[in-house]
């Protein structure tokens, strides 16, 4: 049996619009996304080490979860009221910890 090193991914998800899009031109172009969402995901994909988490989420991604159709939802825990920097308001995070459905 081969001992495969441990794989550590931290993840950062906030729901929300976003502008994407190709930028550049024919000899060199590169996909990107800009917008509060992606920098609020951004900013929660830091905490993901602070909190010892693998994926960590915003309240919007948490509530929108919740209102899935037909879907028991995401098991989660509440981790803190943080203050992120660019935001004046501060946000509920929540750890992702699997599918309560499982």
């Amino acid at each position: 049996s081969r001992a495969w090193p441990r794989i550590s991914i931290r993840t950062g998800l906030h729901t929300g619009q976003v502008l994407s899009g190709n930028i550049g031109c024919n000899t060199k172009m590169k996909f990107g996304c800009l917008g509060d969402a992606v920098n609020l995901a951004s900013r929660l994909e830091g905490l993901c080490k602070y909190f010892g988490a693998s994926i960590v989420c915003s309240e919007t991604t948490f509530a929108a979860l919740l209102e899935e159709q037909g879907a028991p939802g995401p098991l989660c825990r509440r981790l803190a009221h943080v203050q992120v920097k660019g935001r004046q308001e501060p946000v509920w995070v929540y750890e992702v910890l699997g599918d309560a459905g499982l």
